[in-house]
């Protein structure tokens, strides 16, 4: 028995479950296995630059 259910585990949907996931039991469904990353999710601390020579 589940208290929430998200259907979509894209960033929102996945930012959700993690969010309420401390405070209700959460199911969180996708219809596909994406094993790679959202190039949106990154956030400065992971962005580098080198500098201009």
């Amino acid at each position: 028995m589940y208290d929430v259910l998200i259907i979509g585990a894209g960033p929102a949907g996945s930012s959700l479950a993690r969010l309420i996931g401390d405070k209700y039991k959460v199911l969180l469904i996708d219809s596909t296995f994406a094993p790679w990353l959202c190039e949106q999710s990154l956030d400065i601390t992971g962005q580098t630059t080198d500098p201009i020579v």
